[in-house]
Order: structure tokens, then C-alpha cells, then sequence
């Protein structure tokens, strides 16, 4: 397997306190929160895992690289949770095919120790290659190729958590492993299926997740034990209308038999409080994803419009500017932020936020809605018309977005 390129090394004249106060600042900036970060988040080291390489070169091959990141991420932040905090799959996935440096990456998300390696897959194989960076000097702390029949690519992961907590002096409890692998599966077929079927449920963003939930269907035909498909099924299901006690089946099929997916408490989480109106059970699960990953961005994400919902604005806060600490480049992480200032009359933040998600994502019509109740929270009605019309024009069915044209229409008449 080839061994991971060097990236140009970084000055030797900064000391490393220098650096990080350098690097927090740089991260406020380019995050643009308006609000301190919590303290515990700053002190804490913090990680990024950069997007493999996908050694094979070949395009549908692709959707492996990114979910052995993405789970890679899960993974790392689970078993080195008492300590570490890791940035998410939707910030690191910004710098894939960078020419930036990783002292200018570091800079701008903030970050100590980074991750980078490939993936190969060589008939019933998999190769992995890996290296732990300390960012403020450029230092490789270590770097080591992995090479496991694809069944058994759960080893290769295991050996890399391992080894970046053994590095970074985490202390793993010995059944962690155990638990976090409890959730997988040893079909390969269904593990492919799965891995392929979550790529694309990061990537079909708007309306129903169709390729998505077929893919994970068909891990679950292969093996209808696979706790962390039946977690992403129930995720995506409830992107879909009407499909919510199928996915409460899912979610609850997963913790059945593995208790430690953040996801599977997150789905059901969502699940009590929209559908049964249960706010405590839907709270407990919330609660129950975070305790087991802090870093799980979804989690906090989840968490803080289900505290929007309820009116506990300062906690939505807290959790919100926790998940911008943990995933700063995630649009969805970036749309929330700007509902909760929304809620909160804090227009000038609001806006901040959601004309930067704009220019990550321009044909999301929920982006556009939110941005014109911004702009209709200023009195600027003629923005707030442009964009209602944006989003009804992408989405005429949605009844909200409708409504609130005709709102900006009227208020623009008054003035």
C-alpha cells in the first residue's frame, strides 16, 4: 500500500501556546459564532479525521472512503469520549482534495492532532493506510498500513481507535470496544450495502432519501440483525411522511440489541417527541447519544431543535454552539444555529448564519424561508419576498413557505 504524502511542514518558531490561542481565534472567525464557546470544548484537545483517499481512484468506489471516515469519526469519539473531542464529517469533508496545508487546516478549524490516510479495496481485501499529525509543528506522531479481509474491516478501525487513544492517553474501558462493535455485522455484502447506503444519505439532502433507504434495506435483506442499519433506516424514515412508526421499529430493533448507537437514541428520541408527545422519554434519548459520543454533531444538533420546540431557548443555545464547536462547515449544524437566533429575536446573528449557509447550499428552499423570516424580523421586506419566493418556487407544496409570502406581501403593503 502506498504510505499517506507528507504535507509541507510548518514553522518551527511557534510555540504551541501561541498557536492555539492563535487557532481559537481563528476558529471564532471563520465559524462566525457569535457566542463564546462553552469552556470545556476549548480545553479539551480536539481532532480532525480528513476525508481517506480513495486509492482505487475509481468513482463508485468513493462512497467507501467516506464512510470508513465517517465512521472512523464515530468511532474515535466514542472510545476517546472522556478526553477528546473530534470535528465532524460534514466540516472535514470540505477539505477533501485541498491543496491547503495541514498547519492551515489546523488554523482554521482549530484543531490539535489530525487523522489522514487512503482505503483500497483489492478483491475480498481492504488496505488502510494512516497517520496521527500533531498539528501546532507538523509532528507524525505515527503512521502504519493496515491490510484485513473486507469482513473483517472492523479490525483495521479498531487497531487505528486504539492506537490514537493509546497516543493521546485515553483511557478506553474495556468492554467500549465490545459495545461499539455490537452494532456491526460480519456480512460483507450487508456491511457494503449499508456503508454505501449511509453515503447516500448524506448525500440526498433534500425530499425522500429513495436510494438511501433502498440500500439500507438491502443490508437489512442480507442480515436483519444489523443493529446500525436498522439506526440509519430509522433516521431516514423519519425524512419521510408517514413513515414514523416504521422507523420507531427500527430505532428500537437497533437498541435491542446494540444499546451504544448514538443514532438509534437520537432517532427514537425524535420519534417520542414528535409522534407520542413524550418530551421526557424524547429528552432521556437525547441525553443518552451525547453521554455515549460528545462529539456526535447530530446529537447536539438533534437535541437542540427538540429544546428550540419545547422553548428552552438558553439549553438550544448551548447545544447548538456546541455542535458549530464540533462541526463549524455542516450546513444543517449552520441552519439550525440561525433558527434558534431566530426564535430568539436576534436577527443580526440569524442572518450571519444563514447567508453563509446560502453560499454553501443555494437551491435549499428551507435555507431560503428561514433567511426571509429573517429579513422579515428586520422590516427589509423586499428581501423577505425574494426569498419566499425562492423557496416556493423550488417547493410550491409546502404550506409554510406559501404563508409567509403572502405575510411579506402584506406587511411590504403596509409599510
Amino acid at each position: 500500500m502506498p504510505q499517506v504524502a507528507d504535507r509541507k511542514s510548518a514553522s518551527k518558531g511557534f510555540i504551541i501556546f501561541l498557536f492555539l490561542a492563535a487557532g481559537a481565534f481563528a476558529a471564532y472567525y471563520f465559524r462566525s459564532v457569535p457566542e463564546p464557546v462553552p469552556s470545556e470544548a476549548v480545553h479539551r484537545p480536539l481532532m480532525a479525521v480528513l476525508i481517506f483517499d480513495n486509492l482505487n481512484g475509481q468513482p463508485e468506489l468513493d462512497f467507501l472512503a467516506n464512510s470508513f471516515t465517517r465512521e472512523t469519526i464515530a468511532a474515535i469519539g466514542q472510545i476517546c469520549s472522556n478526553n477528546l473531542d473530534v470535528i465532524g464529517h460534514g466540516s472535514t469533508v470540505t477539505y477533501r482534495n485541498s491543496r491547503k496545508t495541514l498547519h492551515q487546516i489546523g488554523r482554521e478549524l482549530g484543531i490539535d492532532y489530525v487523522l489522514e490516510g487512503g482505503i483500497e479495496k483489492r478483491g475480498d481485501k481492504v488496505g488502510v493506510t494512516a497517520q496521527l499529525t500533531r498539528s501546532s509543528d507538523q509532528t507524525r506522531l505515527w503512521a502504519q498500513t493496515y491490510e484485513e479481509p473486507f469482513a473483517d474491516a472492523l479490525k483495521i478501525q479498531n487497531q487505528i481507535v486504539l492506537k490514537i487513544a493509546s497516543t493521546l492517553g485515553s483511557a478506553v474501558q474495556p468492554t467500549a470496544l465490545t459495545e461499539l462493535n455490537r452494532g456491526s455485522t460480519n456480512n460483507p455484502a450487508a456491511r457494503e450495502a449499508y456503508l454505501a447506503g449511509e453515503d447516500k444519505c448524506d448525500s440526498e439532502t433534500h425530499g425522500t432519501p429513495k436510494e438511501c433507504l433502498a440500500l439500507l434495506q438491502k443490508a437489512l435483506r442480507l442480515d436483519p440483525n444489523y443493529p446500525r442499519a436498522h439506526a440509519a433506516l430509522a433516521a431516514a424514515l423519519l425524512r419521510t411522511k408517514g413513515e414514523a412508526p416504521l422507523a420507531e421499529q427500527h430505532a428500537r430493533q437497533a437498541l435491542s440489541v446494540a444499546d451504544a448507537i448514538p443514532l438509534a437514541h437520537v432517532a427514537l428520541g425524535n420519534v417520542m417527541h414528535k409522534f407520542h408527545n413524550d418530551d421526557k422519554a424524547a429528552d432521556s434519548e437525547f441525553r443518552k447519544a451525547i453521554a455515549l459520543n460528545r462529539s456526535d454533531t447530530n446529537a447536539h444538533r438533534e437535541y437542540s431543535l427538540f429544546l428550540l420546540e419545547t422553548s428552552r431557548l438558553e439549553e438550544a443555545q448551548e447545544q447548538i454552539r456546541m455542535a458549530l464547536v464540533l462541526d463549524p462547515f455542516d450546513v444543517d449544524t449552520i441552519v439550525t444555529a440561525g433558527r434558534i437566533f431566530i426564535a430568539q429575536k436576534s436577527y443580526e446573528r440569524a442572518q450571519q448564519q444563514l447567508e453563509k449557509a446560502v453560499t454553501m447550499d443555494r437551491g435549499d428552499p428551507e435555507i431560503r424561508f428561514y433567511l426571509g423570516k429573517v429579513y422579515l424580523g428586520r422590516s427589509m421586506y423586499d428581501d423577505a419576498i425574494r426569498e419566499f419566493r425562492r423557496a416556493v418556487s423550488v417547493s410550491p407544496n409546502v404550506p409554510e413557505y406559501a404563508a409567509a409570502l403572502a405575510e411579506a406581501t402584506a406587511a411590504a403593503g403596509k409599510k
